[in-house]
């Protein structure tokens, strides 16, 4: 056995460094730290927020550094200014938004080559849609097939359709003329399509619905305006069930129509 006598070692000790008899000059570097650690990041790109992050840390230990030299001090001072007069600024997507244009044809019949015109029109001033009310009292767009079939009962495209032309002219008598054509349509659409623009057919119910429920009632149905204190002319008595499938029925028939056409919204 051997005894060994340990001396001068007291454990948990500390010796503080010795001071830096030449410290560095850090106020303008603080000062700078100081202001750009007020920044957003969300503001700026992901790339060069990173880059600017890793510079500023940088920074930041050699601040932190009480021997740091002035050559390093002004070094990354420099590089810091840098990184941030190199932050790139986020830019937003601009918001895109459609003009358009409402034309009422319900109520008063514009023509195909009226509409054709006005088209280019739109066009030339950065319009991106017509919203087209053919249904809007007057119904002034017939289908080639305006049969309607509700409850096991089909109603003719004749009987339909005289009773539209009828409710046409009795709410605005255009003359030999009261409705667009499908093949009129077809155009029309066709020519917004090549000059950028959108239709968005427009179909009023169950109000303003004058021509439909003259049809409807042309056809045999019976009650099909609503009654308040006294008969509507524009509005469809909601409680009449046979009316409104009739109503649902034909709206379906355009939805279709347009939809094949290429249309996003009616």
């Amino acid at each position: 056995l051997y005894e060994v006598e340990v001396t001068g070692i007291t454990t948990g000790a500390t010796v503080d460094p010795e001071p830096n008899p030449d410290p560095a000059d850090k106020a303008a570097l603080n000062a700078l730290i100081e202001f750009v650690e007020t920044l957003d990041g969300s503001g700026y790109t992901n790339d060069s927020w990173a880059a600017f992050q890793e510079v500023l840390d940088e920074a930041k230990a050699v601040s932190a550094d009480d021997w740091a030299t002035q050559e390093e001090v002004d070094a990354i001072r420099e590089a810091l200014t840098l990184a941030f007069g190199a932050l790139e600024e986020k830019v937003e997507e601009p918001v895109e938004f459609d003009k358009i244009l409402h034309l009422d044809n319900g109520r008063k019949l514009y023509s195909k080559d009226w509409i054709v015109a006005l088209l280019n029109e739109m066009s030339a001033a950065g319009y991106t849609q017509l919203q087209l009310a053919f249904g809007n009292d007057g119904l002034r767009f017939l289908l080639d097939d305006m049969s309607v079939t509700v409850g096991g009962t089909t109603y003719s495209s004749e009987d339909v359709t005289a009773g539209i032309e009828e409710g046409n002219k009795a709410y605005h008598d255009e003359g030999t003329k009261n409705a667009l054509t499908e093949a009129e349509m077809d155009e029309i659409i066709a020519h917004a399509q090549s000059v950028g623009i959108e239709i968005v057919p427009h179909m009023n119910v169950a109000g303003h619905m004058n021509a439909i429920l003259d049809a409807i009632e042309y056809v045999g149905i019976e009650d099909a305006h609503y009654m308040g204190w006294v008969e509507s002319v524009s509005s469809m008595n909601l409680e009449n069930e046979e009316a409104l499938a009739f109503t649902l029925a034909l709206l379906e028939k355009y939805v279709a129509y347009f939809d094949a056409q290429g249309c996003s919204y009616f």
